[in-house]
């Protein structure tokens, strides 16, 4: 008999992921007005991005051998501390170099939260664990498409630095949540042996799914950084309007969802993910030539839904291969994934500053392409660790 009540652990689960919506997001619709506020061009604003990336990789990284060892809520309550304590000093600092740092505490603490909770529901996920990630993936996109709704709604009446520092408040009753509940005893009480991480690290299979959400991650960073700014830019869309844009990629993705579960029950996981990227693709083309907002917004949407399989298929194949050392693996994962969320934004934001940004968001679908490319060796890969397992 397990010893936590498994309902309250996956509802504690997605309401972390909420979170980690809101941390990946938050920046990107706020990002003119601190623009404006420090007088920085396109690529130190890229640097902030950046930054963000990186704070998130640090948090992949130091997760999943600890998530392993000690369990998850030490982690969960620590992450969402520093969250809160991140939004707070990002709204408040008062020179461009502290406003970075701060991004980079929220970046870490978002990394934390993300991975855990993703590690979390495959170690209670009995039956489908990309169906069930799907789910989880739900909720990040609600914190992801919600935040710059109601930003946008309220930049009128609000500062930029009241609502920044208001977001923390989410933050502090999702820490109570996870006080309150109980999570899953250590999968791995002794530490995992280095020679088991050192083992995933030399996996085709692992390394190759890596690149993959490599990919996925830099798409999904450098859109949701880059499409206010773009729309506003590009469009001329008026602030509002362009903080709509932006909700609507992350609406996109959580409208796809919903039903994704569902698909999955009656495609093969491949056929599902390639089927969305040419989603994607056609998306990225609707935006990167539309000269009207309305246009752009059918475009953002349909790239945002597109990119709804990555993570859950990507990361079930994973969880399905190392299930006994699901943190690690998805550590692993989540870190190949935050390098191109580092790289592919900061890069984006220096090409748009020498050329404008509907050539630096040519990165989408290019990527996606190359996505496209990696799913074949992938799936011989799998099957390949799945018969030396």
């Amino acid at each position: 008999m397990s010893d936590y009540n498994r309902r309250y652990v996956f509802a504690a689960a997605c309401v972390g992921n909420f979170i980690f919506g809101i941390v990946l997001t938050v920046l990107g619709t706020i990002l003119p007005s601190f623009m404006a506020r420090f007088s920085v061009d396109k690529t130190l604003a890229g640097s902030s991005l950046t930054m963000l990336s990186v704070g998130i990789l640090l948090g992949s990284l130091a997760f999943g051998p600890v998530a392993d060892r000690h369990g998850f809520k030490g982690l969960l309550l620590a992450s969402s501390s520093i969250i809160a304590g991140g939004l707070v000093a990002m709204a408040w600092a008062p020179s461009y170099g502290l406003f970075i740092a701060a991004v980079g505490v929220v970046g870490c603490g978002g990394g934390v939260i993300n991975g855990a909770t993703n590690a979390l529901v495959s170690d209670i996920s009995w039956r489908s664990r990309s169906a069930d990630l799907s789910v989880l993936g739900i909720f990040f996109g609600i914190g992801a498409f919600g935040i710059p709704l109601v930003l946008g709604l309220l930049l009128d009446r609000f500062s930029y630095a009241l609502l920044t520092a208001s977001v923390a408040i989410p933050v502090l009753m999702t820490t109570a949540l996870f006080a309150l509940v109980r999570f899953p005893a250590p999968k791995q009480p002794g530490g995992l042996p280095i020679a088991r991480s050192a083992e995933m690290l030399r996996c085709p299979a692992i390394l190759v799914l890596g690149a993959m959400l490599f990919l996925q991650s830099g798409i999904e960073i450098t859109t949701g950084g880059w499409t206010t700014t773009f729309f506003q830019e590009e469009l001329g869309a008026s602030p509002g309007a362009a903080a709509f844009g932006l909700s609507l990629f992350w609406m996109g993705m959580t409208a796809a969802r919903l039903v994704l579960a569902r698909i999955l029950a009656q495609w093969a996981p491949p056929r599902v993910l390639l089927s969305f990227i040419g989603v994607a693709v056609l998306g990225a083309l609707v935006v990167l030539t539309s000269d009207s907002v309305a246009v752009a917004y059918a475009g953002i949407f349909a790239i945002g839904a597109g990119l709804a399989t990555g993570f859950p298929v990507i990361l079930g194949y994973a969880g399905d291969l190392y299930p006994r050392s699901s943190g690690t693996v998805f550590s692993l994962l989540f870190v190949m994934a935050m390098t191109g969320g580092s790289i592919l934004p900061f890069a984006a934001g220096a090409v748009g500053s020498a050329a404008g940004l509907r050539y630096a968001l040519l990165v989408t679908p290019a990527s996606l392409v190359a996505m496209t490319a990696l799913l074949p060796l992938a799936l011989r890969a799998l099957r390949r660790a799945r018969s030396e397992l």
